[in-house]
């Protein structure tokens, strides 16, 4: 009996200690909660403080200022915008448009200024011909070659020499633009152009040499323009990027068939091929001689090591 007595003891103790420490754990929370929507709200109130604060000082700002005066406002504004109209006229309108030009003291026409055009051209042809002459001339007392063949069959022209040292154009690798949205200019492309580049010569100079003229794709469009014959794979690629007639289809990836795939951006152009030496002279002779307009040029000065039996 004792023990029953004990146990019912021990029970009633454990349970009345089980809620009095569950009453102190609610109690805990609820103090928690009210602590933290006491710190929000002095949060708010210095917030609202530093506010009115700065309000309060920006309208005292405003109220120390001298009343504007909004005619000589005005005035100033105007002032300011005439002195920068007068700035452009006398900057930047100068490099927008040229006076008129005179032939013979007379205003200029379409045919006289043709004219005039060309021979200035020529004039820089026969300028940069002297000069690249010169070149040539010195790397001949310097003991350079005016072009050296490695042995992966690239070309290196001699372009001039800087601090007495050789500099040398040599190809750029080919990398195709297939975003540029040339087929929209096509016919049937959709932009309503309808351009082939038919009677619209591209000029072109290569440091390796000429295109392969008898190629399929260049359908006789193809001209070389300063004697040049070596026969170079990078200017028949290039040229094919310019001009190929897209004779071909290509299957790739396997299942898929691309077709005119091989079609240059003005597949109608006649090409005229140069190689690299002597180009800013002849650029300038095809302009004049050959209303050229556009040209390309997928080489560039060489920089750094070569191996040509020695590092060079």
């Amino acid at each position: 009996m004792k023990t029953k007595v004990r146990t019912t003891i021990r029970i009633g103790t454990a349970v009345i200690v089980l809620v009095l420490a569950s009453a102190s754990f609610a109690q805990t929370i609820e103090e928690r909660r009210a602590s933290a929507r006491q710190r929000a709200e002095e949060a708010v109130r210095f917030l609202n403080e530093q506010m009115a604060q700065a309000q309060a000082e920006a309208e005292a700002r405003a109220a120390a200022r001298p009343p504007v005066d909004r005619a000589a406002a005005q005035r100033a504004a105007e002032a300011t915008a005439q002195a920068k109209q007068l700035w452009i006229q006398r900057e930047i309108v100068p490099w927008l448009a040229e006076p008129i030009p005179r032939v013979d003291g007379q205003p200029a026409n379409g045919e006289t200024t043709e004219a005039s055009t060309r021979t200035k051209l020529l004039t820089l042809a026969a300028e940069f011909s002297s000069q690249h002459e010169v070149m040539l001339k010195t790397a001949a007392n310097l003991g350079t070659p005016a072009e050296m063949i490695f042995l992966n069959g690239e070309r290196a022209i001699l372009a001039g020499f800087e601090s007495g040292h050789p500099v040398w154009n040599m190809s750029d690798g080919i990398t195709q633009a297939v975003s540029i949205a040339t087929a929209a200019v096509w016919p049937g492309g959709g932009a309503g152009f309808s351009l082939t580049g038919t009677n619209t010569p591209v000029g072109q100079w290569e440091a390796g040499g000429i295109p392969r003229l008898t190629h399929a794709e260049f359908q006789g469009r193809v001209s070389v323009r300063d004697g040049a014959t070596n026969v170079d794979s990078h200017a028949t690629a290039v040229a094919s990027v310019l001009n190929a007639a897209g004779l071909y289809n290509i299957v790739y990836p396997p299942g898929v068939t691309n077709y005119q795939a091989a079609k240059g951006m003005s597949y109608a152009a006649p090409v005229f091929s140069h190689d690299a030496n002597n180009d800013v002279s002849e650029i300038a002779g095809e302009a004049a001689t050959n209303a050229l307009k556009i040209s390309n040029h997928s080489y560039s000065i060489r920089c750094g090591w070569q191996w040509i039996g020695a590092w060079a």
